[in-house]
């Protein structure tokens, strides 16, 4: 049996040496022994709360207004107001013409119609005096313009004052005559016509002709040769 028992590990030995070889690897003869992983702890699960009951609103027991008591507590407040209005723009209105009236008064009648101008809640006695102011602001503005102009020596812009001045007088007598200052409304007639007449020789056909021209050019002309006439050379 011996004989045999090496026979048969030569054999065995032989197709060893004649077979493939396959080594095992690093990795294969030395492989990494994985961690138990930790076993993760349950979370107590929360509690529910449990939900409030909500509460019932209370019913609204108050009466309902009837509309009809809604619209004439309206109207009620609505008329208030409006009194409230109508009385501060009357109040407003007659200090205004208090005030016009003591500069009328005065013989302001250019200030006294600005303090009337855009008043809209006048009285009749108001609208009189408006009106009157007016025509007599126009004439008094014409001759302080005219004194303005002989100051400073502007001698045609002093003629012009005067001859439109005098044009305004003679249109709008009639109207002064109706508002009841004639006597006024002449007064300032006279001394646009003296004023004419002593600074620069023109009678009131003369006025009249020049304010009733039409040709600007012809106008201009003749207010020249009136100043150089009468040797009045203006300051430049």
């Amino acid at each position: 049996y011996a004989s045999t028992d090496a026979w048969i590990c030569r054999e065995m030995y032989n197709k060893l040496m004649k077979s493939e070889k396959n080594p095992l690897s690093y990795e294969e003869m030395h492989p990494v022994q994985e961690q138990p992983k930790k076993e993760k702890k349950a979370k107590p699960k929360k509690e529910k709360k449990p939900k409030k009951e909500k509460k019932p609103k209370p019913k609204d027991n108050s009466p309902v207004i009837p509309m009809k008591i809604l619209l004439v507590h309206f109207l009620f407040v609505a008329s208030v107001i409006a009194f409230v209005v109508i009385c501060g723009s009357l109040f407003f209105g007659n200090q205004r013409y208090l005030d016009a009236k003591a500069l009328y008064d005065s013989g302001q009648y250019n200030s006294a119609y600005q303090k009337l101008e855009g008043v809209n809640k006048l009285t009749s006695k108001g609208e009189k005096l408006k009106t009157q102011a007016k025509l007599l602001a126009d004439l008094e503005t014409k001759l302080d313009s005219y004194q303005s102009m002989m100051t400073a020596k502007k001698y045609s812009m002093a003629l012009n004052s005067l001859i439109m001045g005098y044009g305004r007088y003679k249109e709008h007598a009639a109207e002064a005559e109706k508002d009841g200052i004639l006597d006024t409304w002449n007064a300032y007639g006279a001394e646009i016509v003296q004023a004419l007449s002593s600074q620069f020789n023109l009678t009131e056909d003369q006025a009249a002709d020049l304010y009733e021209g039409k040709n600007r050019a012809n106008y201009t002309i003749r207010m020249k040769e009136i100043l150089e006439a009468l040797n009045m050379n203006e300051e430049k």
